[in-house]
């Protein structure tokens, strides 16, 4: 019986060269890399009235790096009734700076991790072939594509905003 054991163990070394003894169970790896996750980022919004996020290009000045946007557990910006969410792709929570992911329903556009522009979590987000008029005026219709708008917890200003996504440009 322990012959037949000592073979099926070496069988399993030869098989899988990555199988890992310890004190507990036998771990087999097969050499799959781990997929990656997605990373939500904001850019904080003011309000158009009690009801709607104010929406328009003047919302979202892009720099040279990009438009600045933020990667937080608990997203908060103290005088911003309404915040707007960003989906990178394929990337790691606050990884490597420069590292690189492409934006969930925006053709072109890629969130690179820049903490060197704005701090731990800074993503900017680009799409080098357009002008920055172009890309607010992107920016904008993928805030009004909807869904992607909600209230920011943060604020602690007076005025109260449900942060709706209103049906055009404000």
């Amino acid at each position: 019986m322990i012959t037949r054991i000592a073979k099926i163990l070496t069988m399993a070394v030869v098989c899988f060269p990555m199988i890992a003894f310890g004190n507990g169970p036998a771990v087999v790896s097969f050499g799959i890399a781990e997929a990656q996750a997605d990373v939500n980022v904001y850019r904080a919004l003011g309000r158009k009235n009690a009801t709607y996020a104010k929406v328009n290009d003047d919302q979202f000045r892009v720099d040279d790096d990009g438009l600045s946007t933020f990667e937080a557990a608990e997203f908060t910006v103290t005088n911003k009734q309404c915040k707007l969410v960003f989906v990178i792709k394929d990337v790691e929570s606050k990884p490597e700076q420069d590292t690189e992911g492409t934006i969930e329903g925006m053709e072109g556009y890629k969130g690179i991790y820049t903490p060197q522009h704005g701090g731990e979590g800074h993503w900017s987000i680009i799409n080098s072939d357009k002008t920055k008029e172009e890309m607010q005026a992107d920016f904008t219709t993928y805030a009004l594509s909807g869904g992607n708008i909600s209230q920011n917890a943060g604020y602690t200003g007076g005025s109260a905003c449900q942060c709706q996504t209103p049906a055009a440009a404000n």
